[in-house]
């Protein structure tokens, strides 16, 4: 089916007039307005409006990705911080007056190293203390160490000094020696003298003018009734018989050197000559041999100590 033309519209035709049928729209004659309306007011032209700038991304897309970018971003801090809190949250929190269970722990810790090296430092001192205590009881032993030490010498000393006195006479010594034994523990040689004396304690031992007395007759003894006599003057007269003179006995010619060896105070030259007695006669000699072995051991602990005292005095003058 054709389709039918649009009607015109009653706008194009004048009042009172028809158009003609046929009539082209270009020669419709046009409506005149302007006669019967009044002219609008005039109105300030608008300003040119800037051309619409082209856009070539998607406002859904962008707002996507700036979120996405910050998302990544908060990720990012929220990484960095959980790393460094460790070294600044307990301070940054302690200064809003929040402990966190970390920040008690460390500050327990703290407190624990501290107490401890309270406690070390302290033990320190003590220890500092303690030894200094020990050192002066050290020296103060040892000073009381070196008395007892000088004084046992001095007591050991003194007491030797006692018995050499009563040595020199002849009287007993048992109680002397008895000290010098108790109060001497290393005697070295003197042990031999005391032990050679030690007889003689409760009797005394006979001095060197009683020796000397004592000898006399037993030296006469022998030179007239004893063996040497009697084979002294039987060779004696042999020899008158001959031409050549007798020759002289060993054993006479031994005492008479001890009676000269006595008569110069010297002891021990006279005990070797008395040895020197040969035969029977030299047992008359016994008892005197004895004592005069004691008088001499004794004469020497006497020069002993009297070293040693002129040592110690020495020694303690020097201290």
């Amino acid at each position: 089916m054709a389709r039918k033309p649009p009607a015109l519209p009653d706008v194009f035709a004048k009042a009172g007039a028809a158009p003609a049928r046929g009539t082209a729209i270009e020669a419709l004659p046009q409506p005149v307005e302007a006669a019967e309306k009044p002219p609008p007011p005039s109105e300030p032209e608008p300003e040119a409006a800037a051309p619409p700038v082209a856009e070539t991304w998607d406002p859904p897309i962008e707002a996507r990705r700036a979120r996405a970018r910050g998302g990544q971003a908060l990720a990012v801090v929220a990484l960095l911080v959980a790393l460094t809190a460790p070294m600044w949250e307990d301070s940054a929190l302690g200064t809003l007056g929040i402990r966190t269970p970390i920040g008690r722990a460390a500050e327990r810790s703290t407190m624990a190293v501290q107490q401890l090296e309270r406690r070390t430092e302290d033990i320190n001192q003590r220890l500092i203390a303690a030894m200094a205590r020990i050192a002066t009881q050290q020296a103060a032993l040892t000073a009381a160490m070196q008395r007892a030490d000088a004084a046992a010498a001095m007591i050991r000393t003194m007491s030797l000094m006692r018995l050499s006195e009563t040595l020199r006479r002849p009287m007993p010594f048992a109680a002397e020696l008895a000290v010098v034994r108790a109060n001497s523990t290393d005697l070295g040689d003197v042990k031999r003298l005391l032990d050679q004396i030690e007889p003689y304690a409760d009797t005394g031992i006979p001095g060197t003018t009683q020796l000397r007395e004592e000898f006399r007759p037993l030296s006469e003894r022998v030179s007239h009734g004893g063996a040497v006599s009697w084979v002294g003057s039987l060779t004696a007269w042999t020899h008158l018989r001959s031409p050549q003179p007798a020759p002289a006995d060993p054993s006479l010619q031994a005492l008479q050197n001890a009676a000269v060896r006595l008569a110069d105070v010297d002891l021990p030259g006279a005990v070797e000559q008395v040895r020197q007695v040969d035969g029977g006669d030299r047992a008359v000699f016994a008892n005197w041999l004895d004592d005069a072995q004691a008088r001499v051991a004794a004469d020497e602990l006497a020069d002993r100590v009297s070293d040693l005292v002129t040592r110690t005095l020495r020694t303690s003058g020097a201290k």
